[in-house]
């Protein structure tokens, strides 16, 4: 059972996200992913979190529209599938984590101009890495 404060933080994450994602990332937003990087230490492995990272980055990095926007939905089942064959521990922080970058990726396909949605990506790639680099400095491994 999740702790109260992760409990906390994870609706502060669903309320709050959409708006970092659009507006880009604020102080708060990066005092969120510290304690979401905290609640996660210990929970899950860091090559656990990484898979989906390197997807995030993998389509940051191509610069044409082409799939676009198929390659970020597909972001969504794949934190789904960072579930499987887990400990229950590490199930319920990986369905945390994914309710908290489902409710970004949602935000970015809200978007319908491409290169505002690109703005959106980029956000919620910068949001990613800071929950990943959080993570691995409270102890992640």
């Amino acid at each position: 059972m999740p702790d109260e404060n992760v409990i906390k933080n994870l609706k502060v994450g669903l309320e709050m996200t959409p708006k970092w994602i659009r507006e880009g990332l604020t102080k708060e937003a990066i005092e969120f992913a510290e304690g979401c990087g905290k609640d996660l230490a210990g929970k899950l492995t860091s090559s656990q979190i990484r898979n989906a990272y390197g997807e995030v980055k993998r389509i940051q990095m191509k610069k044409d529209e082409e799939n676009f926007e198929t390659d970020v939905a597909l972001l969504k089942p794949r934190l789904a599938y960072a579930k499987v064959r887990k400990t229950d521990n590490e199930k319920r922080a990986a369905d945390e984590l994914g309710k908290i970058l489902s409710k970004a990726i949602e935000t970015v396909l809200e978007e319908r101009d491409y290169h505002n949605q690109r703005k959106r990506f980029d956000n919620f790639a910068a949001f990613f890495e800071a929950i990943l680099a959080y993570h691995r400095a409270n102890g992640g491994n």
